[in-house]
């Protein structure tokens, strides 16, 4: 039976609103559109977080990563919004979906029938809250576990040197996931607006 792990979502990509196509801007920053919507398909569908985050935009100053993030986000509700978008999603659901590795007719003890019956209807009750059946729906999960998980962040954490690496000097902050990292990474520059675009575009969703 395949199983389903919790995903995590919102791709903070940056962009300049100082360039005039969005074409112009991936390629500047060293990125191409397909490469974007590539990255942007693959964290809706899958639910895994990639972030189009190059060397370039790290040089960004702050203020500018600030301005930056919904203009990214108006690129990603345009590419969301075409049919290619929803027709992958629903062939990524389909595919996706919990199956059982035996006919529970073919299963003659009844408390193996029972306990297989029962991990199904788990497995698909989890699959069906991470992967709902519509694309809007499959948005608000997304949005919705990108606040969970950036909620309360501090950013004002403090690491320390070990070595080559660097590691939060609060255990419960290290152990923390590379998801989680992930964001801490990024910077309130970039993930404070991002949570508030993120609130707006759940509350625009039907």
């Amino acid at each position: 039976m395949k199983r389903f792990r919790k995903s995590v979502l919102l791709i903070v990509a940056l962009c300049s609103l100082a360039f005039t196509s969005t074409f112009d801007l991936f390629s500047d920053l060293g990125l191409t559109k397909e490469d974007a919507d590539a990255t942007i398909e693959s964290n809706f569908h899958i639910g895994g977080l990639g972030f189009l985050v190059t060397n370039e935009m790290r040089k960004m100053p702050p203020a500018m990563r600030t301005k930056i993030v919904s203009a990214m986000g108006e690129y990603m509700k345009s590419r969301i919004a075409t049919e290619e978008f929803a027709q992958n999603y629903r062939q990524v659901r389909e595919e996706g979906k919990p199956i059982l590795t035996t006919p529970l007719n073919l299963i003659e003890d009844p408390a193996e029938r029972a306990e297989m019956t029962k991990q199904y209807n788990t497995d698909l009750k989890e699959f069906e809250k991470n992967y709902p059946p519509t694309v809007n729906g499959l948005v608000k999960r997304r949005l919705q576990q990108f606040l969970e998980l950036t909620e309360g962040m501090d950013f004002n954490a403090k690491l320390v040197k070990r070595g080559k690496f660097y590691y939060f000097e609060n255990p419960a902050l290290e152990e923390k996931d590379a998801e989680w990292k992930l964001m801490f990474r990024c910077g309130k520059d970039v993930i404070l607006p991002a949570r508030e675009y993120a609130k707006q575009w759940m509350t625009s969703l039907k």
